[in-house]
C-alpha cells in the first residue's frame, strides 16, 4: 500500500500478511501522508531494505492497538521511520512488537532515525537485530536516534548481535530523552544487554537520558553493560536494576568515560554479576543524591 505527501490514510482491523518489498515498506510505503491504524494485525511482512511492515518518511504515524509479528528487513523489521525531527512516531494502546527481525541493519523491532518518538503502554517481545558481515546489529527491539519518549511499556527478551539488546539510544542532536515506568527484563547484546545510550555527535553534546520508576532485570552482556552501557549525560531515579549479568565489566551498569550518571537514594542496584564491577563499573563520573 502507498501513501504519497498529503493522502490522509485510516485504518481499523485490517490485516496484512506475507507482503514483501524490494525496497520500503512491505505492507506500507508512506511519504509525508499521516497515517492512524487501530487494532491492525502486521505479521510475515519484508523489505529488502527498510521496514519489513511499514517504512515511513515524515508526516505522523499513529499506531493503537496493532500486533507485530515476524516481519522482517535490513533496518527496522517492523517499522522503519526515517522521517526528520518535525515528523512523528506515535506507538501505544496495547500495541505488541513479537519476533521480528533486522539483518544487517538495526533496529529489529522498529528503527526511529529523527522523528518524534513516543510508546505507551505496549510491548516488544523477542525481536532481534542481526549484524551480517560486520554491519548492523544495534537495537533488538528500538533504535533511535531522535527524540524519545517511552511509558509503561515492556521490553522483554530482545536480542542484538553488537550492542542495546532491548534498546539502543544514539541521539542525533541535544534531546531530551525518557524512560519512565518500563519494564526492561531479559534482553541481550555484546555490549548494553537493556540499555545502551551513547553521545557521538558534538550536537548532541547537551541530550539528556532520565530513567524513572522503570525495571531493568535479568538483562545480559557479553562484555559490559548487563543492564545498562551510559556514555552520556542519564539520570536514574526511583529504578532497580537488579539480576543483570556480564561477561567482564559492570554486571548492572558500565559507565564509560564520557558517562555523566547521576544516581538517587531511591534507586536499587543491586544483586548484579560480572568479574569486574558487579553492580557499577564507572570510568566516567558518578554522583548520587537524595530523593
Amino acid at each position: 500500500m502507498l501513501n504519497y505527501y498529503t493522502g490522509r490514510l485510516t485504518l481499523s482491523g485490517c490485516k496484512f500478511f506475507d507482503n514483501s518489498a524490494g525496497k520500503g515498506g512491505g505492507g506500507i510505503f508512506t511519504w509525508d501522508g499521516p497515517i492512524a491504524a487501530s487494532d491492525c494485525i502486521f505479521s510475515g511482512n519484508s523489505s529488502d531494505w527498510s521496514g519489513g511492515a511499514i517504512y515511513k518518511n515524515n508526516g505522523s504515524l499513529s499506531l493503537t492497538g496493532c500486533t507485530f509479528s515476524a516481519n522482517s528487513a535490513r533496518s527496522g523489521g517492523a517499522i522503519a521511520d526515517a522521517g526528520c525531527s518535525a515528523s512523528t512516531l506515535n506507538v501505544s494502546g496495547g500495541c505488541t512488537l513479537t519476533g521480528n527481525s533486522a539483518w544487517g541493519g538495526v533496529g529489529g523491532g522498529i528503527w526511529n532515525s529523527n522523528s518524534m518518538f513516543t510508546v505507551s503502554g505496549s510491548t516488544f517481545f523477542g525481536n532481534s537485530s542481526v549484524s551480517v558481515n560486520g554491519q548492523g546489529g544495534a537495537g533488538g527491539g528500538i533504535y533511535s536516534a531522535g527524540p524519545l519518549t517511552l511509558n509503561s511499556t515492556t521490553i522483554s527478551k530482545n536480542t542484538a548481535s553488537v550492542s542495546g539488546g532491548g534498546i539502543y539510544i544514539v541521539p542525533l542532536v541535544s534531546y531530551s530523552l525518557t524512560v519512565s515506568r518500563c519494564t526492561i527484563t531479559g534482553n541481550s547484546a555484546d555490549i548494553g544487554g537493556g540499555i545502551f545510550y551513547a553521545v557521538h555527535s558534538t550536537y548532541a553534546k547537551n541530550a539528556t537520558l532520565t530513567i524513572t520508576g522503570s525495571m531493568i532485570t535479568g538483562n545480559t552482556a557479553t562484555t559490559k553493560g548487563g543492564g545498562l552501557y551510559n556514555n552520556g549525560a542519564t539520570t536514574i531515579q526511583n529504578t532497580t536494576i537488579s539480576s543483570n549479568t556480564a561477561g567482564l565489566q559492570g554486571g548492572g551498569i558500565f559507565n564509560d568515560s564520557s558517562g555523566m550518571l547521576t544516581l538517587y537514594s531511591s534507586d536499587t542496584v543491586t544483586g548484579n554479576l560480572a568479574p569486574d564491577g558487579a553492580d557499577i563499573k564507572n570510568l566516567g563520573k558518578v554522583t548520587k543524591k537524595k530523593g
